[in-house]
């Protein structure tokens, strides 16, 4: 290099002798340990080379964004420009998406880094350049990753490049990181085998316990057998109880079908009562549409008169209670038969001709149905409280057994259980 005068080169000879001085320092760097000077050297003859370069070739239009452009994000989009208009996987390619690897690591984007290094690895490849940069690279991120395998393996991969190119440099370069790479790949490889010694380990384990419960469940089904025969009789006594049962369930049917029939009855009934309820408010409404009409027509008399009147209440009164006595007595048609038996025979209780029930019997029906409380019996049979409690106090002196157990006496009445004395 120091034979060639470059004053006597063409503008294209002078650019490939800064080029080539170029990487002569930054190659030698590499293998001394004056790296900082020869660094400096480097810089000079880039700048000597990018003054002198066919502006139109990747190397300086890569190294003019390399040098001039400041901001990640301008330096990222021109390279990007530069790279949409090369072909995949030519020289220029493998330059271009190498700058941009490079650029990607300075800005903490290891995805795009490790993406960018091995598209321009791709493409050395697929040029059979031997220039392992971009391997080396990816060696090196990996084993940052932690992925000691695919780091030895890109490693291992630069090597045999370096050996076929006969480039000593590359080779010093290498083995810088290489005895870490591969002592990293090593000592995984050495506990995948212990980890590899101790499964099989547990395996063997499993396999002896395998064995031996299998030797235990045999024995438990020996067992078994034997259990299944003490069951076979015990099989044969259940039956004849289940058929002893059945004749008993077959019964117990009957009578449940009995009891069926009976709450559909009160069901029908209860459904009479509704059916009372709503006719009733029907009345109500067209009575109260009567009362609205003659507001409307100012017939304020009529009006007056049909207010004052009692005579539509005691009708609605004694309509409900006839009513409810039929359904009463149709639910339990000897009530007055064996609440009478329960009094003393000269107090005992006779309906008037065309009722079938009075107040005293009606207050007693409301409590065999299960309404006990003395407010809402008052309210229905439109009296005081004091006047059902009177009542209550009559009935239970006039009964002929125990006066406190005489209300639950008439809660039996209707019941299959109950018995009148």
């Amino acid at each position: 290099m120091k034979d060639i005068d470059p004053t006597q080169l063409s503008k294209e000879l002078l650019s490939a002798y800064y080029d080539a001085y170029y990487r002569f320092w930054e190659y030698y760097a590499i293998s001394t340990t004056r790296s900082n000077q020869y660094r400096y050297q480097r810089e000079m003859y880039r700048n000597l080379f990018l003054s002198n370069a066919d502006q139109s070739s990747i190397n300086y239009k890569v190294g003019v964004i390399n040098r001039s452009v400041k901001d990640p994000k301008e330096a990222e989009k021109r390279l990007l420009e530069l790279l949409a208009a090369e072909e995949e996987g030519s020289p220029d390619y493998a330059i271009i998406t190498c700058a941009l690897a490079t650029l990607s690591g300075q800005n903490n984007r290891p995805d795009l880094e490790k993406k960018y290094y091995m598209q321009s690895a791709i493409a050395d490849i697929m040029n059979v350049t031997r220039e392992n940069f971009s391997l080396q690279h990816l060696a090196v991120i990996y084993y940052n990753d932690n992925d000691f395998a695919k780091a030895f393996k890109y490693t291992q991969a630069a090597i045999d490049q370096a050996r076929a190119s006969g480039i000593q440099f590359r080779a010093t370069q290498i083995n810088e990181f290489y005895s870490v790479i591969s002592a990293a790949y090593q000592e995984k490889e050495a506990k995948a085998k212990s980890n590899l010694i101790i499964f099989l380990t547990l395996i063997t384990a499993l396999f002896v316990f395998l064995v031996a419960l299998v030797v235990y469940t045999y024995r438990q089904i020996k067992k078994m057998r034997q259990i299944k025969e003490a069951l076979s009789i015990s099989n044969t006594k259940l039956k004849e109880l289940n058929n002893t049962l059945n004749k008993v369930n077959d019964q117990l049917y009957c009578k449940n079908h009995e009891l069926l029939e009976t709450n559909n009855v009160k069901e029908q009934f209860i459904a009479q009562f509704f059916d009372l309820c709503s006719n009733y408010i029907t009345r109500m409404e067209g009575y109260q549409n009567s009362l609205y009409k003659l507001a409307i027509n100012r017939n304020y008399e009529m009006l007056i008169k049909k207010l004052k009147s009692t005579t539509n209440i005691d009708e609605e009164l004694n309509a409900l209670y006839s009513h409810f006595d039929s359904i009463f007595l149709n639910l339990y048609p000897t009530f007055v038969t064996d609440f009478n038996a329960l009094l003393k025979e000269d107090e005992r209780i006779v309906p008037k001709a065309g009722t079938l029930l009075n107040k005293e019997l009606r207050i007693y029906a409301l409590i065999r149905i299960g309404i006990n409380d003395g407010a809402k019996i008052s309210n229905f049979l439109r009296c005081s409280t004091s006047t059902v409690y009177n009542y209550r106090t009559k009935m239970r002196n006039k009964a002929i057994g125990d006066k406190e157990n005489f209300e639950n006496e008439i809660l039996k009445i209707g019941s299959e259980a109950y018995m009148p004395s």
